[in-house]
This record gives C-alpha cells, structure tokens and sequence, in this order.
C-alpha cells in the first residue's frame, strides 16, 4: 500500500494553506527483481489490486489549513539571593521552553512587578537569555524585616506564563 501524504504543522504557531489529494494502491504483486537491478520489479500483477483517491480524479483538492497552538511551559523559577538583604539587589528568575522548538524560549516580553510592604519598587532591569527571564530590583535600606512580593511574567507571541514570589527580607 502507498502510503498517504503526510500533512505537517508549520513551527511557531503559524497557520498554513494547502490543498491534498491521496491515492493508495494495494495488493499488487511484482515477482523477484533482476539481480542486476535490485529496485525495479519485473513483472507487476494488477489481479487483486484496489486502487483509491481522496478526492475522486476530476474532482479537485481538499483545503486545508493546519493550526499549531504553542505553549510555553516554566521549568524553573527561583529568587537571588537567599535570604534577600536590605539595601541591596534581588532578582528573580524564570526559565522556560515553548513547544514549537522544545528548546529554551528565544524571544519574548518580560513584565516585571514587585512591592515591598504596601509600596512599588521600581525593577533596574530585566533580560531574556537562553530561555531564562530575569527581574532585577533595589531592595530599600529601610525594608529589613519586612516582604518583598512580586511576578515575572514572560510573553512568547501572545501565551503568556507567570511566577508569583513571596520572600523576607533580613
């Protein structure tokens, strides 16, 4: 039997238009090849074989459009340092793969928010590195004793994956 035509999905969640026709022979018997020519059969019998097209010959092709949804899984996430100091940096991280690549994430949009107490601290920075989001804030001198609340969200092409923290700071 002639196998069907493969239809695969385009990576990063992008769609694809086509058309797809199909068509199958089985139980068709050839005798042995000549041994000088391994791959070209000599005598083909067509007796018992079944023949079949999707769509029928004359009738055109299916369209098609095929659909890969991505997603974005984290397979870390951690804060830096431990415990977190006042009066000095504090990042957190978050690592993650997207499934069109099953690989590190490439490109995509940090979001960054964090309060200590009741009050919003502004983030120094952030990047995306080998698959890993970072947030970097300035933890107030005067905020020993009290917690440092925030997310890190990444956004790979509109799927969207957050981490919560909730750390003391000493």
């Amino acid at each position: 039997m002639t196998p069907p035509t493969p239809v695969l999905a385009p990576p990063n969640g992008s769609t694809a238009d086509g058309w797809l026709w199909v068509s199958a022979l089985s139980a068709y018997v050839t005798s042995p090849a000549k041994p000088t020519i391994p791959a070209l059969p000599t005598n083909a019998d067509f007796t018992n074989a079944h023949q079949d097209s999707a769509p029928d010959p004359g009738h055109g092709f299916y369209n098609y459009k095929v659909i890969q949804k991505l997603t974005v899984s984290v397979v870390a996430f951690t804060t830096s340092p431990k415990p977190a100091k006042s009066g000095k940096n504090f990042s957190a991280g978050l690592a993650a793969n997207e499934s069109d690549t099953s690989g590190p994430v490439k490109a995509g949009t940090i979001a960054c928010n964090a309060t200590v107490g009741l009050k919003h601290i502004t983030q120094l920075g952030k990047s995306l590195k080998n698959g890993i989001a970072v947030c970097l804030w300035h933890l107030p001198p005067t905020s020993k004793g009290k917690t440092i609340r925030g997310t890190v969200t990444l956004t790979v092409q509109g799927v969207k994956v957050t981490r919560n923290f909730a750390v003391k700071i000493t």
